[in-house]
């Protein structure tokens, strides 16, 4: 995985809820584990999670050729430039984007390939109403 050497700045738009600070746990635990050390100080890499009025993470995904919808629980993700950025278009859709980076930086194998570890992808709930009935 990561080594020691390997120093990514992690930088989060202001504002996250409940749902999406603990995925960003999750994913600094992901960062550890594999070895990386998250820090500003001349880092190997960016990643930037934010939302749709995050200008600076949204122009990372137009290289990238992603754009993040503006539907309930969207997502968008995209590598250019030394930058991964995470773009939600909700709380639940920044939350969604960084637990699955979490997961895929658990996945990896030394040396990270992040272009091909986070290939550029924007997704919708299948679903745009959810219910539960308890009583049929």
């Amino acid at each position: 995985m990561g080594t020691s050497m390997d120093r990514i700045d992690l930088v989060v738009e202001a504002g996250l809820g409940s749902a999406a600070a603990l995925a960003l746990e999750a994913l600094s635990q992901a960062l550890e584990r594999g070895g990386f050390s998250v820090g500003s100080d001349d880092p190997q890499m960016t990643i930037r999670v934010g939302s749709l009025s995050d200008v600076s993470a949204c122009d990372v995904l137009q290289p990238a050729g992603v754009s993040c919808q503006d539907v309930p629980e969207s997502v968008a993700v995209g590598f250019a430039d030394r930058t991964l950025a995470i773009v939600g278009s909700d709380e639940r859709g920044r939350a969604y984007g960084v637990r699955d980076a979490a997961r895929r930086i658990d996945g990896v194998r030394d040396p990270v390939d992040w272009s091909s570890t986070f290939p550029a992808v924007s997704a919708t709930p299948f679903l745009m109403k959810r219910s539960i009935c308890f009583f049929p």
